[in-house]
């Protein structure tokens, strides 16, 4: 009887000890590492849902075309996003081009330059140069996940920026 006792005291002790641990990291007492994951941040936006097939999403300056059926992954998880046939790109006009056209490369999302506010990126094959409203600035002249400025070179973009403003 007494061994009983013993056992049932240091289980209750311990998860006594495991509550009052959790108690002190949600309160904000003491931050424990093991107890710390990631996040994800930033909210994502429905932009056009139902487009052939697709719903079209926005999460900071990324635009998302999820095929209907598979689930969204984190964005983190690009192994996932591939899986699920999850195109990623730059503007929702990139995006319904890649799913008209059918193109099977998944991943068109690489900003070039950030410059007053907008993040610069360039087509595939590099001959035409535009801007997106990057998404920690409020400019109520422009909207997010849409080219601005088409133009042949980096500098003939910036100079249409700064005239914009």
């Amino acid at each position: 009887m007494e061994t009983n006792n013993s056992y049932i005291k240091h289980i209750l002790f311990i998860w006594l000890l495991i509550l009052a641990v959790l108690i002190i990291h949600t309160k904000g007492i003491y931050k424990f590492k093991f107890l710390e994951f990631n996040e994800a941040s930033g909210h994502l936006q429905p932009l056009e849902m139902s487009y052939k097939e697709h719903n079209i999403l926005g999460l900071k300056n990324i635009v998302y075309a999820v095929p209907f059926g598979p689930p969204f992954y984190h964005p983190n998880r690009k192994d996932k996003l591939d899986d699920s046939k999850t195109i990623r790109t730059y503007s929702i006009s990139h995006a319904k081009y890649l799913i008209d056209n059918k193109i099977k490369k998944l991943d068109h999302f690489n900003i070039i330059d950030h410059y007053k506010g907008f993040n610069i990126f360039t087509n595939e094959n590099g001959s035409k140069y535009f801007a997106t409203l990057d998404y920690n600035i409020s400019n109520l002249k422009f909207e997010y996940f849409k080219e601005y400025f088409p133009s042949l070179n980096i500098q003939e973009l910036k100079k249409k920026i700064d005239k914009s403003f």
